[in-house]
């Protein structure tokens, strides 16, 4: 599912201490939850140029203008929403944040640390 390649530049980690945060884009989440209907506005300009770049970045080819193709997408995702397991999903999160992985972080680092960055990943998966 890569478009720009921007989201994986985009991460950030930073610490401070004994604890660490992951930044990223701000679309993270709907990457690995999706989008439900209603949460933005086919009319939102910031919305729509999102998805122009998105449609260039992907080399997507339209027979309407990139403007109109980039506002039928947006009022699509209006009405009905975007979930990512109708796509095959990328769980950008959830693949790595898993069990296991958590558990060796546990043993490496110790169990004071790991509820720092389990605190963390269920934060990031509210938003």
């Amino acid at each position: 599912m890569r478009a720009s390649g921007n989201w994986v530049n985009s991460l950030k980690i930073e610490t401070t201490g004994n604890s660490a945060t992951l930044w990223g884009d701000d679309y993270t989440h709907n990457l690995e939850e999706g989008m439900s209907a209603g949460v933005v506005s086919a009319e939102n300009k910031t919305f729509r140029n999102k998805i122009e770049q998105w449609i260039l970045d992907k080399g997507i080819e339209s027979e309407t203008n990139i403007s109109s193709f980039a506002f039928l997408i947006a009022r699509k995702i209006q009405k009905e929403g975007w979930y990512r397991n109708e796509y095959g999903g990328v769980e950008l999160i959830s693949e790595v944040l898993t069990e296991e992985r958590m558990e060796k972080i546990q043993n490496a680092i110790g169990a004071g640390f790991f509820k720092e960055i389990e605190d963390f990943s269920k934060k990031l998966m509210e938003i």
